[in-house]
């Protein structure tokens, strides 16, 4: 009788103490456990200004609290995002996303063109020339291919090498002029093609080839060209009188030497005694658009 009058009186005293609990005025970062009458720390994920809360508030999505007993939670920094309620820690964007701002609940794709290789990034960057990148929210750009190139940042595809040029490799940014003796006459090529047996051009980045007069002495019904392979002196002579014509010089690879203009003359003296062993170009032009290619043989 004794045990169960004292069980009584513990009961009804609890009972009291907690309908008479007159906690107010929680501190920051506490709120009031009224069932148990004290201040309590606001859980991890949670935050309490304090006062007469009797509760703690979940952080909202976009910010987290790691620590008890807060008052606010922290924003996400940029890079990181929360999408949860009463979250500890922020995730970081994953590769091919980014977020610029704090605070955020999610992470944005890079756009087509722009790329990103790590986790927790603030910005994409741009593919760099070479390269490119067709869709959105990638790690990684793609290479140009074979035939193909792309001059600036931030491509979305790969243009294919003008007639007159190719490219053999790939994640280039440029492509390649054909030498003197080759050519292409359509686009996207990965090698030029060498002109056919008597025919040469004047220049790289040819789409075509001209007929060439010959590899050794020089003879038309206009003119004697002579000698050819030479030492260093070759004599053009002219049968009838021209008016108005250019001479232009070429090494083998395509650079221009030298160009004469000439008004009228009959007779027209060359001379590469100080130029290299080698094969070179002359090209005769005149007034009319009338051309001969010359092929040159210094021995």
């Amino acid at each position: 009788m004794k045990n169960i009058t004292l069980l009584l009186c513990l009961f009804f005293t609890s009972v009291s103490i907690n309908a008479q609990c007159e906690l107010d005025n929680a501190p920051p970062g506490q709120f009031i456990d009224t069932e148990n009458c004290l201040y309590v720390d606001a859980p991890a994920g949670t935050f309490s200004p304090g006062g007469n809360v009797t509760s703690a508030t979940p952080c909202p999505a976009g910010r987290f609290q790691n620590l008890a007993g807060q008052a606010s939670c922290l924003e996400c920094d940029a890079g990181f995002v929360q999408p949860s309620i009463g979250a500890v820690e922020c995730l970081a964007c994953d590769p091919g996303t980014f977020q610029a701002n704090k605070g955020e609940e999610s992470c944005d794709l890079c756009d087509a063109g722009f790329v990103q290789p790590n986790a927790g990034a603030i910005e994409c960057v741009g593919c760099e020339p070479g390269k490119f990148q067709a869709q959105s929210g990638q790690a990684i750009c793609e290479d140009c291919q074979p035939g193909e190139f792309q001059a600036n940042e931030g491509a979305t595809f790969c243009e294919n090498c003008p007639a007159g040029t190719a490219q053999p490799n790939t994640g280039s940014e440029s492509c390649i002029d054909c030498p003197v003796g080759t050519f292409t006459d359509t686009s996207g090529n990965t090698m030029c093609m060498d002109c056919a047996e008597g025919t040469t051009n004047e220049s790289p980045g040819s789409t075509s080839c001209d007929a060439v007069l010959g590899v050794s002495e020089e003879n038309s019904n206009d003119f004697v060209f002579s000698p050819n392979p030479t030492q260093g002196v070759v004599n053009i002579q002219l049968n009838k009188r021209y008016e108005n014509f250019s001479i232009t010089l070429y090494t083998i690879d395509g650079k221009q030497l030298w160009t004469r203009h000439n008004n009228s003359a009959e007779t027209i003296r060359i001379d590469i005694t100080s130029n290299p062993v080698g094969q070179y170009f002359v090209v005769l032009l005149d007034a009319e658009g009338n051309k001969a290619v010359i092929n040159l043989i210094k021995n």
